[in-house]
């Protein structure tokens, strides 16, 4: 009975840390793909659509967005991921207002990042409806 026990609580034992181990290696990973769209999305986006929108992201965690040119609005900007019910992660774009305005600072926009890379991007809007927005890097 006491053997039983004993390999009971082994086998307990590795079961935990298992799935310890299974959580930090995804963690990782998770922080390296949300890492790597960090770095691809700094610089200057001109929306595909609309050539007067731009949107520049900086590395310091700043964002402007330009109309015909000239900057409309600051932007703090994070991104950040979550997993699917499918078990695939997905990365978000949060966008917060910049403004002296008391009612306009702190805003928060958000945008599903469906796709980017070196010289494309295509955010996903879920509200109020769903619509994408595709960019090119300048």
């Amino acid at each position: 009975m006491k053997n039983y026990i004993n390999r009971k609580n082994k086998i307990l034992k590795l079961g935990v840390a298992f799935l310890v181990l299974l959580i930090a290696s995804f963690t990782i990973y998770q922080s390296t793909l949300v890492q790597q769209e960090k770095n691809l999305i700094i610089g200057t986006w001109i929306n595909n659509g609309d050539i007067d929108w731009k949107i520049k992201f900086e590395n310091n965690g700043k964002c402007y967005q330009y109309y015909t040119g000239e900057p409309t609005e600051e932007f703090t900007y994070s991104i950040g991921s979550r997993i699917s019910d499918s078990g695939l992660e997905l990365t978000h774009l949060k966008l917060t207002t910049v403004s002296s305005n008391p009612s306009q600072n702190g805003k928060v926009i958000e945008y599903g990042i469906n796709s980017l890379g070196n010289d494309k991007m295509t955010l996903e809007v879920f509200e109020p409806k769903i619509n994408y927005f595709y960019f090119t890097k300048q």
